[in-house]
């Protein structure tokens, strides 16, 4: 065996090794940054759902009136159920939801007027 034979080899070897490096890299990133877009659109979701829910508190709240208020409303595609109720002496609002992840969802504010 010459010495270029003996240089291919190595160089085949290496190129395998580089290969199956790149390879577990990708395999274990692609999943991960799909995790972290999912995430991500859940708490921009959420953030998106606190602010009207934040909104409906304060518009029912300035009613004056103590009727329990159920409505649904679409934000970003997703729909949520809001409840608002009076509890004295606080407004309470919770807003229900199914996430990107399947997962129900759910986040509630007081308010006292």
């Amino acid at each position: 065996m010459s010495y270029n034979d003996q240089q291919k080899g190595f160089v085949l070897t290496e190129v395998i090794i580089a290969f199956s490096l790149i390879i577990i890299l990708s395999t274990s990133v692609i999943p991960i940054f799909y995790q972290i877009g999912i995430e991500q659109k859940n708490l921009y979701d959420k953030r998106e759902i606190q602010s009207h829910l934040h909104d409906q508190l304060i518009i029912n709240a300035s009613n004056d009136s103590t009727a329990n208020i159920y409505k649904t409303i679409k934000v970003k595609q997703t729909e949520v159920r809001i409840t608002l109720s009076f509890e004295e002496p606080l407004w309470k609002g919770c807003a229900n939801w199914i996430d990107a992840k399947n997962k129900n969802e759910e986040i509630c504010l007081f308010y006292y007027p």
